[in-house]
């Protein structure tokens, strides 16, 4: 029904143009603005640099493992090598001084000679010493004790080579005496060579070159151990 009443045109057009405003305002309400855009390209970046660096450290922490576990390894098989190589040197030793070779065996220990209150560092192929006290007449000074030393692996062989304070063969391979007072600055060689000083007496030892057997096999084990026995002030101490 047409009463004649008509909007004007200028309000339809003001109607449109609100209309558009409102749909242009939602648009840049939804359309991030220039900041937030800025701020997320700012944590993008962020999470790519974090990203970059867990990497990195992951890496590095690999290398490192890796290194570790190299270096374990290399170290665990030179213990083991020379463990190998001691036990092998061990058993050398061992297997030599069993065979009565006096050259080999390296290993030292210590002999005892109670007597004189004394301990010798003999190598352990040459700690089957034996020994017999008695009275000596082959050093000056006034003796207090002496004893006569042989070994068994000496005296296996021959008899007549054992330790004895009597017989004239009876110290293959020395003696050591314990002489009452100090060793004199000019010691000659009926004084012996001194092994230990003590505040009244002094212990000396007296090497011997008497050929106790007449098998040269037997005065060349003689010979062997006279070369090693090699007692002196630093292989002789006191016993504790």
């Amino acid at each position: 029904m047409d009463n004649g009443f008509k909007i004007p045109d200028d309000i339809n057009t003001a109607k449109t143009e609100i209309i558009e405003d409102v749909d242009n305002f939602v648009e840049k309400s939804d359309a991030p603005s220039p900041k937030t855009l800025e701020l997320e390209s700012l944590v993008d970046d962020n999470n790519i640099h974090a990203s970059k660096s867990s990497l990195l450290l992951y890496v590095i922490s690999f290398f490192l493992i890796v290194g570790l576990i190299s270096s374990y390894i290399f170290l665990s098989d030179k213990i083991k090598d020379n463990i190998s190589k001691l036990e092998a040197m061990i058993n050398v030793s061992e297997s030599t001084a069993s065979k009565g070779d006096t050259k080999g065996a390296l290993v030292s220990s210590l002999f005892k000679v109670n007597e004189l209150g004394v301990q010798l560092l003999v190598r352990s192929s040459f700690n089957d010493l034996t020994y017999v006290t008695g009275a000596s007449n082959a050093f000056t000074g006034t003796l207090m004790n002496s004893v006569f030393l042989s070994s068994k692996s000496i005296t296996s062989m021959d008899k007549n080579c054992q330790a004895s304070s009597t017989s004239t063969t009876g110290s293959p391979l020395g003696i050591i005496a314990q002489v009452k007072g100090a060793y004199p600055s000019q010691a000659s060689p009926k004084n012996g060579v001194l092994l230990v000083q003590e505040q009244d007496s002094y212990i000396a030892f007296m090497p011997t070159s008497t050929k106790c057997s007449t098998d040269p096999r037997v005065n060349q084990l003689v010979n062997d151990y006279r070369l090693n026995l090699q007692l002196n002030p630093g292989t002789t101490s006191l016993v504790q």
